[in-house]
């Protein structure tokens, strides 16, 4: 929308050439002013083409380099001399230091006028200033008709469209740059960290020709900031009945009949995938996280446990990816698709290994850590084997003695091992569940500290829940 050397060369009617061809086509011009004097940088400055007959350009060699040097200094933005009127030769040196700083050196046709050169930057500005009047007025209207339905991706693409390119939300990558200030990461590409949510930042691509004001794209930030808090209550209102539903499925403490009734407003249809990873240090950022997820247009449940997200959402490619961005490809464990809620408890365990199972970032799937264990080969009567193999002695322990060895072993793993919230689950003293785990070790001849005696304990439990076998003292 700004006015560049490039479009002034490129103009016939201007009769105006390159002497430095390729240099600096892309510097934007504002403004256009005649002047002679041999120390236009005094007088001129940001984006200005000066237009002289030649009279206050140097003779010497080190004198034209430095009036070149203190012209691009200044922040001129091109300098244009008129054709065989006053102006000493140009020598190499000169036409060699434009060539180093990217700064053009231009020539104008002796019969061409230099106020029909100002004539055109002026009427280019003025139409970029009515287009840009335009496109704000129009991003103002999209804003407006987007707002009563809180539709966040929607409106990044009808922003991304009336600026020429497109927006998405990433995580701020300069987390100590101003808010709301344009950061500029490469010629396609530019980022806004948001006022809010402050973990976040506007990313926009160009895809025309046509480079963006950036007073527009500070524009359509302020824009995506409104939409963000003008939801922000009914989102943590939905978040907070989404938390507390996932968090009875995955206690087991609801039925699959009232569970699929409670998740129809929710939006989250099967089949599901539970997610997992530790993404912040605060349970802040987590919520935060959840609501820029949801925001976004990702229909979700969300839990935050132990400085963990779970997410429990709609197996979408589409929407993997959207989260993938949104946390800048941190590692994320994901189950299986499953259809049952019921299997929300089985699907977080699924989770949980698979983002340990794996050193990869980005999402990693449980199908995709199938070759780890010989419990997760695709062979089921392989892995029902090798699951009974491992669990028999608890299995026999338990229906001869009820001694819920095997119950106690799940809920010790499922609370990553932590003895007091394992013992406060299963409603007995510490010493106790320790007696137990002990029983455990001793009967499978498996220490409960090595880390792949645990993996398997985790993979036989999951296919036997799977297989139904031992269901009374799984669940």
């Amino acid at each position: 929308m700004t006015y560049t050397v490039a479009e002034l060369l490129g103009d016939p009617e201007l009769a105006t050439i390159s002497l430095t061809p390729g240099v600096g086509e892309q510097r934007e011009i504002t403004w256009a002013h005649v002047c002679e004097l041999a120390d236009p940088w005094n007088w001129l400055g940001d984006g200005a083409l000066v237009m002289t007959t030649g009279l206050g350009i140097p003779e010497g060699e080190d004198q034209q380099v430095d009036y070149v040097e203190r012209s691009h200094a200044a922040g001129i933005a091109a300098v244009s001399i008129g054709e065989k009127m006053s102006a000493p030769p140009l020598t190499q040196g000169m036409l060699a230091r434009a060539h180093e700083l990217g700064f053009p050196v231009l020539e104008t046709a002796l019969h061409k006028p230099f106020v029909v050169l100002a004539q055109a930057v002026s009427y280019a500005n003025l139409q970029s200033q009515q287009q840009r009047i335009a496109i704000a007025a129009q991003l103002y209207e999209s804003l407006t008709e987007h707002l009563h339905d809180h539709s966040l991706g929607p409106l990044l693409d009808r922003f991304g469209a009336l600026l020429g390119g497109t927006l998405r939300l990433v995580p701020n990558a300069h987390p100590g740059s101003v808010r709301g200030l344009v950061h500029v990461v490469d010629e396609h590409t530019s980022q806004i960290p948001l006022i809010t949510p402050t973990r976040y930042a506007l990313e926009f691509t160009r895809t025309s020709e046509r480079r963006v004001d950036p007073a527009l794209l500070q524009y359509a930030s302020a824009g995506v900031t409104t939409l963000l808090a003008a939801t922000t209550a009914t989102q943590r209102q939905e978040l907070a009945r989404g938390s507390t539903l996932f968090a009875r499925l995955l206690d087991h403490a609801i039925a699959e009949e009232t569970a699929r009734e409670l998740i129809a407003p929710h939006r989250v249809e099967a089949p599901f995938r539970v997610l997992i990873w530790p993404p912040v240090d605060r349970m802040e950022d987590i919520e935060e996280t959840a609501e820029m997820l949801l925001g976004s247009g990702a229909r979700l449940l969300h839990i935050g446990r132990r400085m963990m997200l779970t997410l429990l959402i709609h197996d979408d490619a589409e929407l993997m990816h959207t989260i993938a961005t949104l946390t800048d490809g941190e590692r994320i464990g994901a189950s299986a698709p499953f259809t049952a809620l019921s299997d929300a408890p089985s699907a977080l365990r699924e989770a949980r290994f698979a983002l340990s199972a794996l050193s990869k970032r980005g999402i990693v799937r449980f199908e995709d850590c199938l070759e780890i264990s010989p419990f997760l080969s695709n062979d089921s009567e392989q892995t029902s084997q090798a699951a009974e193999s491992l669990l028999a002695p608890l299995i026999e322990s338990d229906r001869e003695r009820q001694t819920r060895l095997l119950q106690t072993l799940r809920v010790y793993l499922e609370e990553d091992r932590g003895p007091a919230r394992t013992a406060d689950r299963l409603g007995i003293h510490r010493q106790t569940l320790y007696a137990r785990l002990a029983r455990i070790e001793q009967l499978t001849h498996r220490e409960l500290a090595s880390s792949s005696a645990v993996a398997d304990f985790w993979l036989a439990l999951q296919v036997l829940s799977r297989n139904d076998q031992g269901g009374g003292g799984l669940r």
